[in-house]
């Protein structure tokens, strides 16, 4: 799913070349910026844009059950926000204080996290399914592990056993990362601070997690140590300035 910073880790690294050498690609392109979708067109049409069925925000049993756990998640784990919340509604929360004190009797936690497992397997987006389903896509890759990017597509991938992988784009997002409900094949993380951190905050099992170094910068590489006014002039940077 291509936003913004897909365009600079995914074309600008060159992964999406090595990719085209065995492989088809498929993007689906969220909004309809041209600049991206000039960019992508350049590799037409090796590379197909796929439509993006638009997810709706439909109150369900499982987003309630996810809204918990990750409420609890957060009261335990000291998770860095954006900003702080403005709204305060005092009997709800009341209400998640309460149930989040109830989940940290583990049994009733594991029982819980069981269940929105579960959950999703119960979920059904004709539209996503049928979309994996005709392009036969075989793997998917994502930069942020945040569910809510686009959860119909996530499950309809997990209810077709079609494995999503993660390559961060930014090492801040560990930090401010909400708990990690989906269960990504594997992880790619810049260094093996960000991978420790995973381990400990999400419990996820390391044999997952992979240092591939930071692919969303590394269009800015270069080979050898050059000087200041070549690179200037390389990356068209004017440091005078």
């Amino acid at each position: 799913i291509i936003s913004g910073s897909e365009v600079r880790q995914f074309f600008f690294s060159g992964i999406v070349n090595e990719l085209l050498k065995e492989n088809e690609v498929f993007t689906i392109l969220k909004n309809n910026d041209s600049k991206i979708k000039k960019k992508i067109n350049e590799y037409s049409p090796e590379i197909q844009i796929l439509p993006y069925p638009k997810p709706y925000n439909k109150k369900s049993l499982l987003s309630y059950v996810r809204f918990i756990l990750d409420f609890h998640h957060d009261s335990i784990s000291n998770r860095w926000k954006y900003s702080s919340d403005k709204k305060k509604f005092v009997l709800k929360d009341f209400f998640l204080k309460t149930i989040s004190l109830i989940l940290k009797i583990k049994i009733i936690c594991n029982f819980l996290l069981k269940f929105e497992r579960k959950l999703f397997f119960f979920q059904n987006d004709k539209d996503y399914l049928s979309l994996l389903k005709k392009n036969k896509i075989d793997l998917i890759v994502l930069n942020v592990t945040r569910i809510l990017i686009n959860p119909k597509l996530l499950i309809s991938a997990l209810q077709l056993k079609i494995p999503v992988k993660v390559l961060y784009h930014s090492n801040k997002e560990v930090d401010a990362q909400i708990r990690i409900s989906y269960p990504y094949f594997q992880i790619g993380v810049w260094n093996n601070r960000m991978k420790k951190k995973l381990v400990e905050k999400f419990n996820i099992d390391p044999m997952k997690i992979f240092v591939t170094g930071c692919s969303h910068f590394s269009y800015l590489k270069v080979s050898q140590k050059i000087e200041k006014s070549e690179f200037d002039k390389l990356f068209k940077i004017d440091s005078e300035n």
